[in-house]
């Protein structure tokens, strides 16, 4: 398989649902510039993950498993191509699979970097992992070891990371208990926290949690998929936390259909979050949306993005939001992607998801931009 940067189409995919009613509209696709291969790859089938990165473009991780799974980086400028070249961070025989990045504007050396968590697996024992992706110029590369962070008896699995003033907020699901915990993490990649067990209940699915930043509240907001009575239901939750872990309130439940609800993905977009995830309350695994405030009121939907019919689907869906610039302890750092004379309002959110037009076509990468309506 070969992973590609696709910048973004100027004719509306045809299976994006054509009447979403929602505060935040579509954007049409461009197609500027061509597909970039970024990198070709064999083995497993594993989900990249892409991060912005100030003003130096994105940066992509992946896990290539054409030995054992191993984590790589890429830096993209804003229209996909590299500009540096790929590099391997993690080494050795263990499988390193689930990379998660984060962007951090402060580092003790060069101002800036990458936070980079993965779930490292050494024969049966399952841990999550911590390293720091420094750059120099066009040459990126992992600054020190790998650095553990859970240390969970029965093992910790599908990890998500972002930052803060106080440091990087990790959390990830237990493998034996399937409940959620965070830890705080510095720079360098020591534990500040602890790992705090932040669900007690044992209802916590165990696939990737979401985690981010909320820099008016100065707290974090998570969400994560959870068993729902009656029954084993899936629906997704969003909880609050402090920079130390510390849970504030209890969960609270964004969706009740009683198909399942998974795999979400969240992000802060200067007054609220967006929250996206998949599921099967059609007939067929579509991606939907919804707006919550800092509190976790639901502002508007949950709204279908994707539309189908009866077959086919939508999955894996992440959400990132991009403005002109971003504001951090009085600082401005302007938030790459998208020039501030394509952007409306105050900024947007680009969404990428898994997408098979039908049950027999092949997978592919579809991305949708939504702006705040004026």
């Amino acid at each position: 398989t070969g992973r590609h940067f696709v910048s973004t189409p100027f004719n509306i995919n045809s299976n994006v649902a054509g009447d979403i009613e929602s505060h935040l509209d579509p954007f049409r696709t461009r197609n500027w510039y061509d597909t970039i291969l970024v990198d070709v790859l064999d083995g497993e089938d594993t989900i990249p993950c892409l991060a912005p990165g100030g003003g130096l473009g994105y940066g992509l991780a992946w896990s290539d498993g054409r030995r054992n799974n191993q984590i790589h980086f890429a830096a993209l400028g804003e229209y996909g191509r590299l500009t540096g070249w790929n590099q391997q961070l993690t080494f050795g025989d263990a499988d390193h699979v689930y990379p998660r990045l984060a962007w951090g504007p402060y580092y003790y050396y060069m101002g800036q970097a990458y936070g980079l968590v993965y779930q490292r697996q050494d024969d049966e024992n399952y841990q999550i992992y911590f390293q720091n992706v420094q750059g120099y110029w066009d040459w990126w590369y992992p600054f020190g070891f790998g650095r553990q962070v859970s240390n969970l008896e029965g093992g910790a699995l599908t990890p998500d990371i972002a930052w803060s003033p106080h440091g990087y907020g990790v959390i990830w699901i237990g493998a034996e208990d399937s409940n959620l915990y965070f830890a705080r993490v510095d720079n360098f990649g020591s534990t500040r926290t602890g790992q705090i067990a932040i669900t007690t209940e044992g209802n916590v699915a165990a696939w990737r949690p979401s985690i981010a930043w909320n820099p008016v509240e100065g707290e974090f907001g998570i969400a994560f998929q959870a068993t729902s009575p009656p029954g084993n239901n899936q629906d997704i939750y969003f909880m609050r936390v402090t920079p130390h872990g510390i849970p504030l309130g209890s969960p609270v439940r964004l969706t009740s259909d009683p198909q399942l609800q998974r795999h979400p993905d969240m992000a802060w977009a200067d007054d609220g979050y967006g929250i996206t995830w998949y599921d099967k309350r059609s007939g067929v695994d579509e991606v939907y949306f919804a707006y919550v405030d800092p509190m976790g009121t639901l502002m508007s939907g949950p709204t279908a993005l994707t539309n189908h019919g009866t077959t086919g689907s939508g999955t894996n869906p992440q959400i990132t939001y991009t403005s002109v610039s971003d504001e951090i302890d009085g600082a401005l750092y302007r938030l790459s992607g998208w020039s501030a004379g394509s952007l409306m309002g105050s900024g947007e959110f680009g969404l990428v998801w898994r997408d098979q037009e039908t049950d027999d076509a092949d997978p592919r990468v579809q991305f949708l931009r939504l702006s705040r309506t004026e």
